[in-house]
């Protein structure tokens, strides 16, 4: 590397630190009608319904596999203490700690655990829609008294009110996804239909109280607004989403029932679970078997809205499902006849793949140490060993357009982790994998580690990076793309979150949209803490190209990166008082480019003799009352 990039430290601000559970139950398909059989809730429109016994599939107890517990090892990083660790709070005071003017756009229902008397649902029944209903305080206290009898009870929020909790602005521009720590695994996708992007937040321990929270933003991911959250006392193993037609789908793992694959979904119009699907289990491990970690695909509403499931079993299996009806119900088991994952399970579709190519892509590290990439299309599956001996607990990631399939994973190297991608233009023919070479290799001492890639090739304009770097404190997420499907060079990474990376655990790259002018991506990562934050990482052509407020108009620095000269362009729909100034990563300022009226129009303020050294900055452009800010990063 020719330069060590400095991320802006900023105050983290938590306005929740506990991690707060209930338990999950057990399973029953959806009556014939649709409506999930034992469905507790109050329906959110029209006549008031009778509810059947038990919720959802969850009529039936779950039962615990043979065996010990398999959870995929939690890779954060051991030495800082865990903010979940110890913290199972009672559903009852969960509820409370909701305020006041919350509590009429929060939905709740209840699944029971192993006991399924009917005493035990009427209640369940009966405090659903007493809050749903509007007397909160009783509906608290009758389940205080209840989980004090030691009844065990999962619950499902529905915050697709537009008064539900959102994400919080960082000092930088990073959004807060939530308002908890415990983050520890995401997904992130995009609507063709609506519009919404979705962020999926896997929360808590592997094998304990834990949750998963689905978040939605309808303004290019400013803003972000938390629509439903699923709480478990017997651990969220894995998880997993992905957007197609109306329906964002969850897939994921519980603890007790870790032999079943299942789905739910939320509307992508406002992010609302669909309470009439409850849940499906879309495939079992078999007999003796359980999931450790799984991935959903889906065609992007390219051809019959087809949902995708892919799962690794242990012992070590790769498992295939698809949706045969289009529509989420009814799936079927298609798994290849010979696989040995062991880890870093993804999963795609090739949009616009040609008649008779592959259309599915799969990738993990084996249980021989190597990257295994295997193709599937009609009725047919083939395995590709892309990148041998690459260490062990690899995660992978990999992404297609048309012909083009790009593989990125982790791999050891002689001066420590580092990160390798392997391409073919040919969907992954034998013999058609080219050896493309390091997207990033530490040098053991200013970077000792990159990790957890995520790449994203379905835009239709090229691909798309992210991984992170460990650089000491604060720590780095890259970004770097590569326009167009042939043979060309990528551009120079560059660090683009405003708060410390949390290494060694989860980042996401989506596209934002599907048919932008150039490149347009969305990113998760972990940050310290275990906080869960969006950026935009921002490329020479982003199609995210300038931001607004109210008469100010800020547009992208060019060139950035930079060397030694850049320009700061911006206008202005009247006349007014502008100020530029500059500022390092520690918030300390730099320098001040303009202080003075300026004419209506574009403005043009080159940027250079600053004496900058490499890193990040940002500057802060205001108006009156207005304020916008933009970054840079210097490169020596």
């Amino acid at each position: 590397m020719s330069s060590q990039p400095v991320v802006k430290t900023v105050l983290v601000l938590v306005l929740s630190a506990a991690c707060v559970w209930g338990s999950s139950g057990a399973a029953a398909p959806p009556t014939e009608s649709g409506e999930p059989e034992g469905w507790t809730g109050t329906p959110r429109s029209g006549p008031a319904a009778v509810a059947p016994e038990g919720f959802d599939d969850m009529l039936n107890p779950l039962s615990m596999p043979a065996g010990p517990l398999t959870v995929r090892p939690a890779t954060h990083d051991a030495t800082e203490p865990d903010p979940c660790a110890g913290t199972a709070v009672p559903l009852w005071e969960r509820l409370e700690q909701i305020g006041t003017g919350l509590r009429s756009s929060a939905r709740i229902e209840f699944e029971p655990g192993g006991d399924t008397a009917p005493a035990l649902l009427a209640q369940a029944r009966q405090i659903a829609d007493l809050w749903n209903g509007g007397d909160c305080d009783q509906a608290i206290a009758l389940l205080h008294v209840l989980e004090d009898s030691g009844a065990r009870l999962a619950m499902g929020i529905d915050w697709s009110s537009a008064k539900a909790p959102g994400g919080l602005r960082e000092g930088g521009l990073d959004v807060r996804i939530g308002t908890r720590s415990g983050a520890r695994g995401l997904a992130l996708d995009f609507s063709r239909q609506s519009g919404s992007i979705f962020a999926l937040v896997q929360w808590g321990t592997l094998a304990a109280e834990s949750y998963w929270s689905v978040h939605r933003s309808t303004d290019h991911g400013d803003t972000w607004v938390m629509t439903y959250e699923f709480y478990s006392t017997v651990g969220i193993v894995d998880v997993d989403a992905g957007t197609v037609d109306d329906y964002l789908y969850i897939g994921y793992l519980v603890g007790n029932a870790q032999d079943q694959f299942r789905m739910r979904r939320c509307t992508v119009g406002n992010g609302a679970i669909d309470g009439a699907y409850g849940f499906h289990v879309a495939l079992t491990a078999g007999a003796g078997s359980v999931f450790t970690e799984v991935a959903v695909a889906t065609n992007s509403d390219d051809f019959q809205n087809r949902i995708y499931g892919v799962a690794i079993t242990d012992p070590d299996t790769l498992k295939f499902v698809w949706d045969v009806a289009s529509d989420g119900t009814s799936f079927e088991d298609d798994s290849p006849p010979t696989s040995n994952p062991a880890h870093g399970l993804d999963a795609v579709w090739a949009p616009h793949y040609a008649t008779g190519d592959p259309f599915i892509f799969v990738s993990y590290e084996g249980t021989d140490g190597h990257i295994h990439v295997q193709r599937h299309s009609t009725g047919v599956w083939d395995d590709r060993i892309v990148c041998t001996s690459v260490g062990t607990a690899k995660e992978t990631s990999i992404s297609a357009f048309e012909r083009t399939v790009i593989c990125a994973y982790e791999i050891d190297l002689a001066t420590g982790q580092g990160v390798q991608y392997m391409i073919s233009y040919t969907a992954g023919e034998l013999g058609s994998w080219a050896w493309s070479g390091n997207f990033a290799e530490p040098d053991g001492v200013e970077v000792t580690a990159y990790g957890d890639p995520s790449v994203d090739a379905r835009t239709g304009n090229g691909t798309a990076i992210i991984y992170w770097g460990e650089t000491g404190d604060p720590d780095p997420m890259y970004f770097r793309c590569r326009h167009g499907y042939a043979v060309g060079p990528w551009d120079n990474e560059s660090a683009f979150n405003d708060v410390d990376v949390r290494t060694q655990v989860a980042s996401a790259l989506a596209p934002l949209s599907y048919e932008p002018e150039y490149f347009d991506h969305g990113a998760l990562y972990i940050g310290s803490g275990l906080i869960a934050l969006f950026d935009r990482p921002f490329s020479l052509e982003s199609g995210v190209a300038e931001t607004t407020s109210g008469s100010l108009r800020l547009l992208p620095s060019f060139p950035n990166p930079c060397q030694d000269q850049v320009e700061i362009r911006f206008a202005l729909a009247e006349p007014g008082h502008v100020s530029l100034q500059l500022f390092d990563v520690l918030g300390r300022r730099v320098a001040v480019l303009l202080d003075g009226p300026l004419g209506a129009g574009s403005h043009v303020v080159p940027l250079g003799g600053q004496g900058l050294g490499s890193g990040a900055y940002y500057y802060r452009l205001s108006s009156g009352t207005q304020q916008l800010e933009g970054r840079l990063t210097q490169v020596r």
